[in-house]
C-alpha cells in the first residue's frame, strides 16, 4: 500500500472529500510521493546494514570494514561469502564446534550434507568431505573452498575438501572422447 492510499483510506476526518477538491488531492498526492520516496530509501538503508541483504557499494564497505579488498570479478554472492567468511573466521576459537559452524557459515550448508575428520598424514590437515550436490553448487574451486575454510584452523593446519557422492563422468564442458561408447548405451566394449 503506498501512503497516499493509507492516507485516503485512514481519512480521520470523513467530512473531507478528497475526491472533491482537487487541490487537497493533489497536496495529499505529492506529499505520500515525497513519504513514498524516504520509505523506498530507509528500506535500502536498512538493508545495507547488513552483510545478508547488502549489495553493491554497500557490500564492499562491509568488505573493506574487515581488509578485503573486492576484485571487479567477485559477484554480490561471492562477496558476500568472503566477508561472511572473515567475520566467521575472526569468531573461532579453532575448537572442532566453532570449525563446524564456520563451514556451515561459509557454505550455507547443513550439518548433515557434511563431515569432518582429522587426516592421518605428517602434517596437521583436517579433510572435510561434502556431499557431491553441495560440492557442485559452491561458486568457488575446492582449492578456494579449502582457502575459506582454512582460516578458521590454527596456523599449522591445512584444509583437504573432499566430495562424496554418486559417480558419474561429466562436468563443464566435458564430452566423452567419440570411441569411448559413452552417451550410445555403451561403455565402449568391443569384441
Amino acid at each position: 500500500m503506498t501512503n497516499e492510499e493509507d492516507i485516503l483510506s485512514n481519512n480521520p476526518n470523513e467530512p473531507v472529500d478528497f475526491a472533491a477538491d482537487g487541490r487537497l488531492a493533489a497536496l495529499v498526492a505529492a506529499a505520500s510521493e515525497i513519504l513514498d520516496q524516504f520509505d523506498s530509501r530507509a528500506d535500502a538503508l536498512y538493508d545495507d546494514l547488513f552483510v545478508s541483504t547488502a549489495d553493491g557499494e554497500a557490500l564492499k564497505e562491509h568488505a573493506r570494514a574487515l581488509q578485503i579488498s573486492p576484485t571487479v570479478a567477485d559477484s554480490d554472492s561471492e562477496l558476500r561469502t568472503r566477508v561472511t567468511t572473515e567475520r566467521s573466521a575472526q569468531a573461532s576459537t579453532t575448537t572442532i564446534e566453532d570449525f563446524g559452524s564456520h563451514i556451515r557459515t561459509v557454505l550455507d550448508v547443513d550439518p548433515s550434507q557434511f563431515d569432518v575428520s582429522g587426516v592421518d598424514t605428517d602434517r596437521p590437515a583436517v579433510s572435510v568431505t561434502l556431499n557431491i550436490t553441495v560440492a557442485d553448487e559452491i561458486p568457488f574451486t575446492r582449492d578456494e573452498v579449502a582457502a575459506l575454510l582454512g582460516q578458521a584452523v590454527p596456523s599449522a593446519h591445512e584444509v583437504e575438501v573432499n566430495a562424496l557422492g554418486t559417480f558419474r563422468l561429466d562436468g563443464p564442458g566435458y564430452t566423452p572422447p567419440a570411441d569411448s561408447g559413452l552417451g550410445d548405451g555403451t561403455l565402449g566394449y568391443t569384441n
